[in-house]
């Protein structure tokens, strides 16, 4: 391939979502170009954040994204239930349990039956544990201020609001009670 073609695994997202606008303008007079794009780019940000902290932070230090998101959660909130666990990290309990068994064997978590009900399985961080996610976290925060390095201060904030509104708002058409945990 010449210095001058384009990298046929590349995509330009803008090119790409004025494609995708211009096809969903022609799909029915209802849809939102708008609302499309902001939704749209959301996602891909994200996408975009955490391919780029698995790549730079999570596997070089031997984690995945659920294993961090795990061993954060655990941080935050000291000896939580496997249950818990699965509520604040935005994931099913039988992911959580294949996260928690590997991390176990990497001696970064205990489990505990510390109730009542033996059901009921704690989870704690070790010594380990601890510093792993601690470093984890710096590792992904200096990215994130990369990240956000050229947004000022203002934009950093009315985007916290904007994020913030719609993470308090129940999902449409369901009635129910705004996401309670960090993963909705």
């Amino acid at each position: 391939m010449s210095a001058d073609a384009p990298d046929q695994g590349s995509v330009d997202p803008i090119v790409f979502e004025e494609a995708a606008r211009a096809r969903l303008s022609r799909v029915s007079d209802d849809v939102d170009l708008e609302v499309m794009s902001m939704v749209f780019d959301m996602i891909r940000v994200v996408n975009r954040f955490l391919h780029d902290f698995d790549k730079h932070v999570y596997r070089p230090m031997g984690l995945s994204w659920a294993g961090f998101r795990v061993l954060f959660c655990l941080w935050v909130q000291p000896g939580s239930s496997s249950a818990r666990l699965a509520v604040l990290s935005g994931v099913s309990r039988a992911t959580v349990s294949s996260v928690l068994n590997t991390l176990e064997r990497d001696g970064l978590v205990s489990r505990h039956r510390r109730s009542q009900d033996r059901r009921v399985v704690t989870v704690t961080l070790t010594g380990a544990g601890e510093r792993v996610v601690r470093e984890a976290f710096l590792r992904q925060h200096a990215r994130e201020r990369e990240w956000l390095s050229k947004l000022s201060p203002e934009q950093v904030f009315q985007t916290i609001e904007v994020l913030r509104d719609l993470l308090s708002r129940p999902a449409p058409h369901d009635g129910g009670e705004a996401g309670n945990d960090i993963g909705s």
